[in-house]
């Protein structure tokens, strides 16, 4: 498996919306602290807190896709403000991760 990565604006973040899906069911089945928040969290609640930071500095949104079938395998959302510099958001998935 041959993975590419690229930069996707804000107008794309749906691309990645079944990915955040799947990482709000792990952490709600494996945390033993916000497992009700997490499984009430929905992708358009994360979207409009990511989207305001964007207003607010800087937000990266990088994909991982797999050359050959274009699956995209992971993702990770990045934002900086005020020379503050967090990882937001990061998934992949796991055969890509074994592979790679």
């Amino acid at each position: 498996m041959d993975i590419e990565y690229s930069e996707i604006s804000s107008d794309e973040i749906s691309l990645i919306e079944n990915l955040c899906i799947k990482l709000n069911r792990l952490h709600s089945e494996i945390s033993p602290f916000f497992a009700e928040e997490y499984a009430q969290k929905k992708f358009s609640d994360r979207k409009d807190e990511w989207l305001k930071k964007e207003e607010e500095g800087i937000l990266k949104i990088m994909i991982a896709k797999d050359k050959e079938t274009r699956v995209i395998a992971g993702y990770c959302i990045c934002s900086v403000i005020q020379d503050k510099g967090e990882i937001d958001s990061i998934f992949f998935f796991d055969a890509w991760i074994k592979h790679n």
